[in-house]
């Protein structure tokens, strides 16, 4: 009954966290491309998909549609990275 709550004053070893120095900077790595990487293949796709127009209004139309779907896949996959 003593021992409920009671810390022990000396921390063993195997109690303590240890570093990862190279799979920390291999997450944090993957956590800045996987976003980069994943709204280029969107944009891709994107130009891909959508017909190219043939007049100076539907050219920018394009354009801001090309631009805007690799923006939000870029916001939304670097919010759950």
């Amino acid at each position: 009954m003593a021992a409920i709550g009671k810390r022990r004053s000396e921390g063993s070893a195997d109690d303590r966290w240890h570093g990862r120095p190279v799979l920390s900077a291999l997450v944090r790595l993957a956590v800045f491309i996987v976003p980069v990487v994943l709204s280029i293949m969107a944009a891709t796709i994107t130009a891909h998909l959508l017909p190219r127009p043939h007049g100076t209004g539907w050219l920018a139309g394009w354009w801001i549609v090309v631009l805007a779907v690799p923006t939000v896949v870029l916001m939304g996959t670097d919010r759950l990275a």
